[in-house]
C-alpha cells in the first residue's frame, strides 16, 4: 500500500489519492486481524465469563481486570 499509493505520491488532490488507496485495498483486500494466543487461554476465558455475568461497578471491574 505504502509503495503504491502513499510514498512519493503523484496525485495533487487528496480525493484522487483516496481513490488510489481504495483501489489498492479492493485489489489486495484488508488483512485479517489475528488475536494473540493469550486471548485463547482458559484463564482469560474465565475472566471474560466472570466479567460478562457480574453486576459490578466500574471500580470492581477494574479490580477484576487487574
Amino acid at each position: 500500500m505504502h509503495d503504491n499509493c502513499t510514498r512519493n505520491p503523484t496525485r495533487k488532490r487528496m480525493g484522487h489519492r483516496v481513490q488510489d488507496v481504495e483501489q489498492q485495498l479492493a485489489a489486495t483486500g484488508p488483512w485479517p486481524s489475528v488475536l494473540a494466543e493469550l486471548y485463547y487461554t482458559p484463564e482469560v476465558t474465565a475472566a471474560v465469563q466472570t466479567l460478562r455475568v457480574a453486576v459490578t461497578t466500574p471500580e470492581e471491574i477494574s479490580q477484576l481486570a487487574a
